[in-house]
């Protein structure tokens, strides 16, 4: 699969013909992981993006170990659709951020806090967008609703 993955031969790959393959912006960080694991005969781990043998970009996860006497055993794992699924969280992410802290009403974040009995009995304040920081005359993020205001909504 390896070989198919890059179309190449083994030959190729023991004379480090793989090293083509990675992205330029990989590239430095990638053999030098993989030369220093060598040197110091240690496992290694990298994730960097490689071009497949239809010319696409990839990312893989490739973990080594060397054995001595220019050998090494290792496996590289496909991981390109969790990167893009971690891409799209962190842009969910960043869409979420600027409108939590652009939009003009206050908007508090809370987790619900139960008691022994699983009945709801405070609120712990897990964000506050400026708007509601402004409108509090202060920030209350990580304390509880009822160090605040022990009056507060006595019964949900």
């Amino acid at each position: 699969h390896y070989l198919d993955f890059f179309g190449v031969d083994f030959d190729a790959v023991r004379a480090m013909g793989w090293a083509s393959f990675l992205h330029p912006d990989d590239a430095a960080g990638y053999l030098q992981a993989y030369k220093s694991a060598y040197v110091r005969r240690e496992p290694y781990a990298y994730e960097c993006r490689v071009r497949d043998a239809r010319g696409q970009y990839r990312w893989l996860l490739n973990r080594g170990q060397p054995l001595g006497d220019d050998r090494f055993v290792g496996s590289s794992t496909d991981i390109t659709d969790r990167k893009r699924a971690e891409e799209a969280v962190r842009a969910s992410e960043e869409q979420y951020r600027t409108l939590f802290e652009s939009i003009d009403e206050g908007f508090l974040v809370s987790e619900v806090i139960f008691d022994e009995n699983d009945k709801p009995s405070d609120l712990l304040l897990l964000e506050a967008n400026p708007t509601a920081i402004r409108l509090a005359g202060r920030d209350f993020t990580g304390q509880r609703l009822r160090a605040i205001d022990p009056n507060y909504e006595q019964y949900w």
